[in-house]
């Protein structure tokens, strides 16, 4: 099996400063800039690890109950079609959300994260 990226052949052996992020390919590897996605919104690549989906955003009824609670559903993708975004390109419900349903994070650290947005669309409706 090459250490070569299979689509750009880039070196990814060990030193080359892609072997750590690397992803197991069929025939080879893949280097992570050609195993991005693609944001949904911006267009933009979205680093390996950093992509928010639709499940980190509205759960599911084990995960996140809080959303069922309010009548939100689980979806496949966005009100806008949209399935793999950045963090900053979530709407602020989106963004509010995700923070509700986060269940790493403190009661007090979602306190001040909610601070933050309502502060970021302070004068929007």
């Amino acid at each position: 099996m090459s250490n070569q990226c299979i689509h750009c052949k880039r070196d990814t052996s060990f030193g080359s400063g892609l072997f750590v992020n690397r992803i197991p390919a069929d025939d080879g590897y893949i280097c992570p800039e050609c195993g991005a996605y693609t944001c949904d919104r911006c267009g933009k690549p979205i680093a390996i690890d950093e992509d928010i989906g639709t499940e980190e955003v509205f759960g599911n009824s084990d995960c996140h109950p809080f959303i069922y609670s309010i009548g939100k559903s689980l979806s496949n993708e966005f009100s806008d079609g949209s399935w793999k975004v950045h963090e900053e390109c979530l709407t602020r419900e989106e963004q509010e959300l995700l923070i509700l349903n986060d269940t790493e994070l403190r009661s007090f650290q979602k306190e001040f994260l909610m601070k933050e947005i309502a502060e970021k669309y302070k004068g929007e409706k």
